[in-house]
């Protein structure tokens, strides 16, 4: 009988101890690019690294909201979608046309901020935004 007992309190430890996988929370908020950084493609001439600004004619930004809806600034052009968040694997859908394209990124979040790793091209390249979440400055408190 003890053994029966010791295995039901065992498993319903196990069932109520597990984590959700669910990491959308640390995602939600602007962010916004310092650097950009291209590596591994197959043609080694297209690996890059260089800081970027966000200006008026040129910025990469994207914004995570906690209706799952997402928009990503890239330069001037600005791709809006769905995105959802397991651990640090992210995926990103939009409509193209009323088919739903999605594709998948990794998003690390550290003290410092945040790297967005996508594969892209044909080249194989993986394109990492090395990114800070933006400050919201509340004016209606200046202190």
């Amino acid at each position: 009988m003890k053994i029966k007992l010791f295995g039901f309190l065992f498993v319903s430890i196990l069932i109520f101890s597990c984590k959700d996988d669910d990491t959308t929370g640390d995602y939600i908020g602007t962010w916004i690019a310092t650097n950009v950084e291209i590596t591994d493609c197959e043609n080694f001439t297209l690996n890059d690294s260089r800081s970027v600004q966000c200006t008026d004619n040129s910025c990469y930004k994207i914004v995570f909201t906690d209706s799952a809806a997402y928009s990503f600034q890239r330069g001037l052009e600005t791709e809006r979608g769905t995105w959802g968040a397991s651990g640090v694997n992210l995926t990103f859908c939009t409509d193209n046309e009323g088919v739903e394209e999605c594709k998948s990124a990794t998003g690390v979040i550290s003290v410092s901020g945040m790297r967005l790793s996508f594969v892209e091209g044909n080249e194989g390249c993986i394109t990492a935004f090395i990114m800070v979440r933006e400050e919201i400055i509340d004016e209606s408190n200046p202190g």
